[in-house]
């Protein structure tokens, strides 16, 4: 860069839109949000560049000279910002509310209390194959969740029976094509030697590929094959050997996806692998079942983590976490989940903070205690009683002070377990967003991922479900494309468009907008205070560690 450029590029760096400034203990630093980048420069040097010109930076040493020329060039090269935000996400995530049954009256919960609304079997059956189908079938993976709206052991029934037709949304049967004709024949004669004596109560095929596909696609609901093919678990990948350790029972297109992977490792060269769309089974509980049957069935869809509804210690908890006849929860769900853990079930917290305790240290550390792996921690939604406003939203920023002190603290002596345990909790998002050169463009999955009533009804979020102005079409009829508004981002949106922090934060929920103003574009302000806040507080760590030199890596890795 040239002197001129210099002079000239300068002032950019006042934008309070773009830019925002920490002082650190050695630099002052720069989070640009055009680059998504985070610049450390000397503060007394830039002042006196400030005041002398360009002429100052021949007193600077190569490395801050190489250091803040990066800067000045990074911000002259990209004078607006041009992110583009059109990538299609090859995802498609659905949400099935089976139903509104539920055993608890919790005081912020958003169902329709009023109507059990229980959604068929037939109506289930026909909203995955809309799906699948016709609203995305060339998507590269299928996510359901179902009862978001119910408690998932009153459901059950209904569950398992869903569970028992993904072989036919998840197929991994073989065809006739899946092999080479002219590798057939050698393929018999292998596959005779491997486990021609394996199956004695199966008729072994004639040397052809329609029979050796109907032999193949019935030992593929064998539970013992990958025991008679003599494989080892260290021939898989660490995420896939916890499926075949519970091989005995697992549901049946989980079996048929494990066997199949089975078949083509040892076969690999006469069977033709094809891309089988992953179709995801997800759900959560409160907590207050724990039978036999719910389990079987949790670790028969290998859920890991198992998420669980809880908010802290007991009067916390049972303070808005009510059975129907109002009694507490808390006590329940602490028995139950010690017989989770039993049967190996790994747990994953999921609370909503209130104005009554706005401590999330306190929460983090008792479900520490309780024994869970992992916590998703949710201010509670606007327009109930327990919301937070203007001034009990300044308690939670206290609360949140707690958290980063003990995170600074812990990476001092090289403990990053509580990194581990947030990593999926709002407090980290900037964090590991950044860390990972991720922009979050979207508060959540509005738009992009539907909600499917027990009517068959299409709905953009969980929260707008029955409100027919947000009605996208039915099952049936399908979408109607001119209610869909993809331009949502938060360069879209009115408030958030200006905002250093928007690709820390995505913005605020669009329900909470539309709850407080009217208009799901606007902003929800209380929102916006804990996001904005939560942004500098991250960016704040991360210089912290890197002026520490603690490494990124180890807490990547924790």
């Amino acid at each position: 860069m040239v002197k001129e450029d210099i002079i000239k590029t300068l002032p950019l760096i006042d934008n309070p839109h773009r830019f925002f400034k920490i002082q650190g203990e050695q630099y002052l630093w720069f989070y640009d949000s055009y680059t998504h980048g985070l610049y450390p420069i000397d503060s007394l040097a830039l002042e006196s560049i400030k005041q002398t010109g360009a002429k100052y930076l021949e007193k600077l040493t190569i490395e801050e000279n190489l250091r803040f020329l990066g800067f000045l060039k990074a911000i002259r090269d990209l004078p607006k910002d041009s992110t583009n935000l059109s990538i299609p996400d090859e995802k498609c995530s659905v949400m099935i509310n089976i139903s509104n049954r539920c055993n608890l009256d919790c005081s912020y919960c958003y169902r329709n209390k009023k109507h059990s609304n229980i959604m068929s079997l037939d109506v289930l059956k026909d909203s995955i194959d809309y799906v699948t189908k016709r609203y995305k079938p060339n998507a590269s993976e299928f996510v359901f969740s179902y009862s978001m709206t119910s408690e998932s052991s009153l459901d059950l029934e209904i569950l398992e029976n869903i569970a028992e037709e993904y072989v036919n949304y998840e197929d991994y049967r073989f065809r006739e094509s899946d092999f080479n004709e002219k590798l057939l024949h050698d393929f018999y004669l292998r596959l005779k030697e491997t486990i021609g004596d394996n199956f004695s109560e199966e008729k072994f095929p004639k040397e052809n590929a329609k029979d050796i596909v109907i032999f193949l696609n019935r030992i593929l609901g064998k539970r013992n094959l990958f025991d008679s093919l003599n494989l080892s678990e260290s021939m898989f990948r660490n995420n896939d050997r916890n499926e075949i350790r519970n091989r005995n029972i697992l549901a049946k297109w989980r079996l048929f996806r494990l066997n199949r992977w089975c078949l083509e490792l040892l076969f690999d060269k006469y069977i033709k692998r094809r891309k089988v769309p992953y179709v995801g089974f997800w759900f959560m509980t409160n907590g207050t079942c724990a039978s036999e049957r719910f389990i079987s069935f949790i670790k028969s869809c290998d859920l890991n983590p198992l998420w669980i509804s809880i908010d802290g210690p007991d009067s916390v908890h049972n303070a808005n976490r009510i059975f129907n006849g109002g009694k507490g929860t808390y006590d329940e769900i602490v028995r139950n989940i010690q017989i989770f853990k039993k049967n190996h079930i790994r747990i994953k917290a999921s609370v909503v903070i209130t104005k009554a305790f706005p401590k999330p240290l306190e929460i983090i550390r008792h479900i520490q205690f309780l024994g869970f792996d992992e916590i998703v921690m949710t201010p509670v939604r606007p327009g109930c009683e327990q919301s937070f406003d203007n001034k009990t939203v300044e308690d939670l920023v206290i609360g949140y002070d707690e958290v980063f002190e003990e995170l600074e603290n812990n990476a001092i002596k090289k403990n990053f377990r509580l990194f581990s345990f947030l990593k999926n909790d709002m407090i980290l998002a900037p964090f590991y967003s950044f860390l990972n050169r991720v922009k979050i463009y979207k508060r959540c999955s509005f738009d992009d991922q539907i909600v499917i009533n027990s009517k068959g009804e299409i709905y953009p979020c969980l929260y707008f479900v029955d409100n027919k102005e947000f009605c996208y079409g039915n099952i049936k009829e399908g979408i109607d494309r001119r209610k869909v508004n993809h331009n949502i981002d938060v360069k879209n949106r009115f408030s958030c468009s200006d905002c250093w922090a928007r690709y820390l934060c995505g913005g605020t929920c669009f329900y909470g907008a539309y709850n407080l103003t009217g208009n799901y574009l606007n902003v929800d302000l209380i929102e916006c205070r804990i996001k904005k806040y939560l942004a500098e507080k991250n960016l704040k760590l991360i210089v912290f560690l890197q002026e520490h030199n603690i490494s990124f890596q180890e807490i990547l890795n924790a």
